[in-house]
């Protein structure tokens, strides 16, 4: 179990840094606002928004294995 939640832990982390090359490139400096249009952009925003979500409840409930 430990390094099945290691091993997804660490994909989602890549996963997010790749996100997050990609926000910085486009709009450092407002990573967190989402605006109201469809656009690439957002789409990178709420997938960063979604990885630190997933982060955060493994880290909530596998606390054991983080």
């Amino acid at each position: 179990m430990e390094l099945f939640v290691q091993r997804h832990q660490a994909h989602i982390i890549r996963l997010a840094d790749k996100v997050a090359t990609a926000i910085d490139k486009e709009d450092p400096m407002n990573i967190k606002q989402i605006s109201s249009g469809h656009t690439k952009l957002n789409l990178y925003k709420v997938l960063l928004l979604a990885f630190e979500d997933l982060l955060n409840y493994i880290e909530v409930h596998f606390t054991k294995y983080f």
